[in-house]
């Protein structure tokens, strides 16, 4: 099985400094995400109130399966630990396929070390990380990319 998981702030919108005033409707990642019929995955160091609310407002929350934050395993991304409790929160096997899309790069970094398919969103290029599999300045870009190749 072929998981897509996302990190929340700064990945799946990028709004410095952050406000929920500000934050907004985003109809093409809505219609990018639709396209994408894998399992989808939140793995975010927020709580999860501010995690859902977020989605709701930008109106992506229906494609995912699951939001896992800081108070659902009670760690934080990069510990190791948290990717534990992730991958056991979620059920989700060795042999499975994960791919994430987060813009802190400590976090790939430990994401790396589990096998996982690292996609580095900001506004630097960071292919050139061994823990970067590729990197993209708006999860738009990512996902276009991703769908045009699946």
């Amino acid at each position: 099985m072929l998981h897509l998981v996302f990190d929340l702030d700064q990945t799946l919108y990028q709004q410095e400094p952050f406000s929920y005033n500000t934050l907004k409707q985003n109809p093409y990642l809505n219609f990018l995400l639709e396209m994408l019929t894998y399992n989808k995955l939140i793995f975010t160091n927020a709580t999860i109130p501010h995690a859902v609310l977020c989605l709701d407002i930008i109106g992506i929350s229906k494609h995912f399966t699951t939001t896992v934050g800081r108070d659902t395993i009670k760690d934080l991304k990069p510990f190791k630990s948290a990717y534990e409790k992730f991958i056991l929160f979620n059920k989700i096997p060795p042999s499975d396929h994960v791919f994430f899309f987060e813009d802190m790069l400590e976090n790939l970094q430990m994401a790396k070390t589990f096998g996982w398919i690292t996609f580095y969103i900001g506004k630097e290029n960071m292919n050139h990380l061994p823990y970067v599999d590729m990197s993209f300045r708006t999860i738009e870009n990512a996902l276009e990319y991703f769908i045009e190749r699946k």
